[in-house]
């Protein structure tokens, strides 16, 4: 039976892919983090140290910035993104958030990544850049070890980025015939946060856009990528239907407002609480507000007590499987969740409030590239400043607008069997060629 080294290149994956019932498929022995009785111990630990290390963290982000610099020009996703990594969060503004940006050049070893964003806006050899970052870095011969004593006829990869074990593939002593396999782990990762490795064989996509991206980033043969869809796309299709039935919304007498928070340092708190008061002191159509903060951002509620949050009377869900219709509108900043929101059909808002504070806020985000088809159609009435939004809370947000339905799938597929099916399915393709 083949094996197959299944893991994820950081906890978010890792964490991912137990929700995934591999264990079901007969086809493959599946040698994973998570799964029982396959992995040694000795390989289990060294792994999540991999997974763990500092110094690879180090490397992996000087590589991520030197990519960044080498395709800066070709997406707005990648100017963000590094302008936030070299400058930090804050734009300098004043003595305060000139500090900020002095402390972080010191403490997030700023000097080096401007170095390496140098190498790539001069599109210095990547092999060579390569060589440099794996001088003096033991953690290549520990997964080179772990490969050997596993020897697996393929070793597959839930990636969300640049993440440390894709920086440890570029090293890695390919056995005989063993396949590189990437999984992609969320909508915008080829356009905002990953490159693809060239030494992989295979990249198995969320959607069809992704592999445009792919391509005109890494020049990676398309012959060679495959759209597996997501489990993500599974659960909504199963929860709203499909994007034709027009009204899903559950019941009526729904009043509930949702707010759907992003990743970024925008303050979404002092949103809350307006909102809030709002629904308070105006005769609005909505009575309760729900807050469910970006997975990834759920420290933002650290920045106000649960005292105050009791006593402004909004409730806050940190539930991962939502159902939108049970809400009678929805206030959404630019996520990954907005595919979500199109499908539920739920009258909406998209928020974009403009933050000449932070770097990355709502308003620049939307201008990130896996963003570029829904910008095309205009799925929703937007809000760029509060008093805009303010204004559709005490009158009712408005329908969404009708969007292209080929342009949504192609974003969101909807596709047969579940999702680790799907991904079965590809593995025995690839394991035959």
């Amino acid at each position: 039976m083949q094996k197959i080294l299944l893991i994820g290149g950081d906890r978010t994956c890792i964490d991912k892919l137990k929700k995934f019932d591999f264990v079901r498929f007969s086809d493959f022995q599946y040698l994973n983090l998570h799964l029982e009785n396959n992995l040694s111990e000795n390989c289990v630990d060294e792994l999540m140290a991999l997974i763990n290390s500092s110094k690879v963290a180090i490397r992996a982000k000087l590589k991520f910035v030197y990519k960044l610099s080498k395709h800066f020009f070709q997406s707005n996703s990648f100017s963000i993104q590094l302008r936030t990594i070299i400058f930090g969060n804050y734009r300098i503004r004043s003595i305060e958030t000139l500090i900020y940006f002095l402390r972080h050049i010191v403490k997030n070893k700023s000097l080096t990544c401007i170095f390496f964003s140098f190498l790539g806006f001069l599109k210095i050899s990547e092999s060579l850049i390569d060589r440099l970052l794996a001088f003096n870095l033991p953690e290549i011969r520990i997964l080179n070890c772990i490969i050997e004593r596993n020897r697996p006829h393929a070793f597959v990869l839930l990636t969300s980025g640049y993440d440390h074990i894709s920086f440890l593939l570029n090293y890695i002593e390919k056995q005989n015939a063993m396949k590189i396999i990437y999984l992609i782990n969320n909508w915008d990762n080829p356009s905002s946060k990953g490159f693809i490795n060239n030494r992989a064989d295979h990249v198995a996509l969320w959607n069809s856009q992704q592999a445009d991206h792919i391509y005109s980033i890494s020049g990676f043969d398309k012959k060679l990528m495959t759209v597996v869809g997501s489990h993500t796309a599974d659960s909504a299709y199963l929860k709203y239907g499909d994007l034709h039935v027009s009204s899903k919304v559950k019941s009526n007498n729904s009043r509930q407002l949702l707010y759907i928070g992003q990743q970024s340092k925008y303050d979404e708190i002092t949103d809350i609480i307006n909102i809030s008061n709002l629904l308070k002191n105006e005769s609005c159509k909505y009575t309760k507000l729900v807050y469910r903060p970006h997975p990834f951002s759920a420290h933002k509620l650290k920045q106000t007590t649960s005292k105050l949050i009791n006593q402004d009377g909004f409730e806050v869900n940190l539930n991962s499987d939502l159902d939108l219709t049970e809400y009678a509108g929805i206030i959404a900043l630019p996520t990954t969740f907005i595919l979500e929101v199109i499908l539920s059909k739920v009258p909406a808002i998209l928020y974009l409030p403009k933050n000449n504070i932070f770097r990355k806020n709502p308003h620049s985000m939307w201008q990130y590239k896996h963003f570029d088809t829904l910008r095309n159609n205009n799925p929703m009435i937007m809000a760029e400043n509060f008093n805009t939004l303010k204004n559709f809370i005490i009158n009712g947000l408005p329908p969404q607008n009708n969007i292209n339905a080929t342009d949504f799938f192609d974003l969101f597929p909807k596709l047969n069997l579940d999702y680790p099916s799907r991904i079965n399915i590809l593995l025995k393709t690839i394991m035959q060629t």
